[in-house]
């Protein structure tokens, strides 16, 4: 992963982590890299990651898409409560 990348993610972490409506239905600043082992939900994970080069115009750019997987390990209603949030 780059160095665009990494610190792109991290300000993402970052921004999910000073979200307090999320971090009060996930039950605290459960934001994972990837799944933890034995971990139960809810919890997010970073997903799929992917970049690519759209350099145009002699202007060197990045196409950053991502993916966040929501692991509710729940009931029905905590998944569909934080969907919402």
């Amino acid at each position: 992963m780059s160095d665009a990348a990494l610190k792109l993610r991290k300000a993402v972490h970052a921004a999910l982590a000073a979200d307090g409506s999320l971090v009060t239905l996930l039950g605290g600043p459960r934001i994972h890299d990837e799944a933890p082992r034995a971990a139960t939900g809810p919890y997010v994970t970073f997903d799929r990651w992917q970049a690519q080069d759209v350099s145009a115009s002699g202007k060197r750019m990045t196409k950053h898409e991502f993916e966040l997987a929501l692991w509710a390990g729940q009931t029905a209603a905590t998944a569909r409560n934080l969907a919402i949030a």
